[in-house]
């Protein structure tokens, strides 16, 4: 979170037009958005999308020694998805998590990417997780448990 205390200084940037003096931008950097907030009004300015580059993304609670171990189950008929990705979890340098298992999901009508916490413990990575991949919690699913922490049921919904 930041303050805006001179947007002349901003000017040239500009994903902060609309921000003024006392303005506050929350950055998310694992949605990659970031919010100006006007605290007087009580409004939301504007939402711009942030690109933080080479930054690697941590999944907040995790340990980079000892990653959470996330199942990838394409819940498609788009064959190869797990594979696009697990591969864009590298490309963003996602640190925290280790795709230890794919599968193919028992049906190919999802039309939702789910990330389900299968132990219970992991409910706000598994949120982290979903807003990285584009995804929503869920809770259970008919897919059979796999030796993980997270799983993720690509859904037709995955772009």
């Amino acid at each position: 979170m930041a303050t805006v205390t001179d947007k002349e200084k901003l000017k040239d940037q500009p994903v902060f037009a609309k921000a003024e003096n006392g303005d506050k931008i929350l950055i998310y950097t694992i949605a990659q958005k970031a919010y100006i907030y006007n605290p007087t009004r009580n409004v939301i300015v504007d939402v711009v999308p942030v690109n933080i580059g080479d930054t690697p993304i941590t999944i907040s609670g995790t340990d980079v020694n000892n990653p959470l171990k996330v199942a990838l189950v394409n819940g498609t008929k788009t064959i190869g998805v797990t594979n696009t990705l697990e591969q864009r979890i590298i490309d963003k340098k996602v640190l925290g998590i280790s795709v230890t298992s794919k599968a193919t999901a028992k049906t190919s009508d999802y039309q939702k990417t789910l990330v389900i916490d299968l132990t219970g413990k992991w409910g706000s990575q598994a949120l982290q997780l979903a807003t990285l991949v584009g995804g929503v919690v869920a809770t259970q699913s008919a897919e059979d448990k796999p030796v993980a922490d997270l799983m993720v049921i690509v859904g037709a919904d995955f772009k």
